[in-house]
């Protein structure tokens, strides 16, 4: 799960919460067949780019960042403008310029971040010229994420492993709903939320409170002040920890759920895992977790980012 939280104040302060399952039972989605096909989104101007699935659940995006390639996670908790990458700035031929921005671990470990502009990113049939791009010490060689997913009207289709992007000024907007839900699948709206997060709102075991839609996160995430109000117990799993981008480990744990729904929508409930989670702080308590790609991509989950609906199947 990799977020980052950004407050509007004055100069730019940077939360970056990297947190990675270690765990000896680290499992993905099933394959399923959808009967679900979103290529004619390309007679509206939009680019497709094939995903390729990575270990440990992950989702990344082939890209070529001014003809250099490279693989990028993707990861809509990610809350920078641009692309993130992990190496020197140089290898992309790259110019540094003024001025930097502060990433802050779960830890309180500081760590400076550059940034640059790219004169082309190429992604599938897309090539956009003019991208941010932030370059550190993350754990990832890059991430696409919230700033450059929303700037470019992304459409992610979760069950075909597909990217669509419409960059700037180019195409149409699109309304799915018809679609989609003449299909039998659920329509619930999300919030862009000011810290960089696609947020909706979310009932566990009958306690109401909100989760972010997080692609990066292997696992859906359960803040662990609030299993407590949902009567939600660990299983008491040892040797569990999550990691943060300093490498400064937490204990933590997996737990069941008897009802979960989304909007009012019941889902299949899932297994979840708790730790201790920033995001919990950060927002007074009001978003206590993250729904990560066991639960959106098992339940045929489509982020609509430019009209900001999120589709999904409903439990029988």
């Amino acid at each position: 799960m990799n977020l980052i939280f950004s407050t509007p104040m004055g100069r730019r302060f940077t939360i970056l919460v990297c947190l990675a399952v270690m765990s000896l039972c680290a499992g993905g989605a099933a394959a399923m067949m959808s009967p679900i096909s979103l290529g004619v989104l390309q007679r509206d101007g939009y680019g497709s780019v094939e995903l390729i699935k990575g270990g440990l659940n992950r989702l990344y995006v082939p890209a070529e960042i001014n003809g250099k390639k490279i693989r990028l996670l993707l990861d809509t908790g990610w809350g920078s403008e641009g692309i993130t990458v992990g190496m020197n700035p140089s290898e992309l031929h790259l110019v540094p310029e003024k001025g930097g921005h502060m990433a802050l671990s779960a830890s309180g470990a500081r760590t400076r971040m550059g940034h640059g502009t790219a004169r082309s990113v190429v992604m599938g049939n897309v090539q956009i010229q003019g991208t941010p791009i932030y370059f550190g010490r993350i754990a990832e060689s890059g991430v696409v994420g919230h700033g450059f997913l929303k700037r470019n009207s992304a459409i992610i289709d979760l069950t075909n492993l597909r990217l669509y992007l419409r960059p700037p000024g180019k195409g149409r907007r699109v309304d799915l709903s018809p679609a989609l839900t003449s299909m039998g699948l659920a329509k619930v709206p999300f919030v862009d939320a000011p810290h960089g997060s696609f947020v909706l709102n979310v009932e566990i075991n009958g306690q109401p409170t909100q989760m972010a839609l997080d692609t990066g996160a292997q696992m859906t995430v359960l803040d662990t002040r609030f299993a407590k109000l949902a009567s939600t117990k660990g299983w008491g799993r040892r040797n569990m920890y999550s990691v943060d981008a300093a490498g400064v480990m937490s204990p933590a744990d997996f737990a069941g759920t008897k009802t979960f729904k989304i909007e009012g929508v019941p889902i299949r409930t899932p297994t979840i895992f708790l730790t201790r989670f920033a995001g919990y702080d950060l927002t007074h308590g009001k978003m206590v977790g993250v729904l990560g790609l066991d639960v959106l991509g098992l339940n045929w989950g489509i982020i609509d980012v430019a009209q900001q609906k999120f589709y999904f199947t409903r439990a029988n």
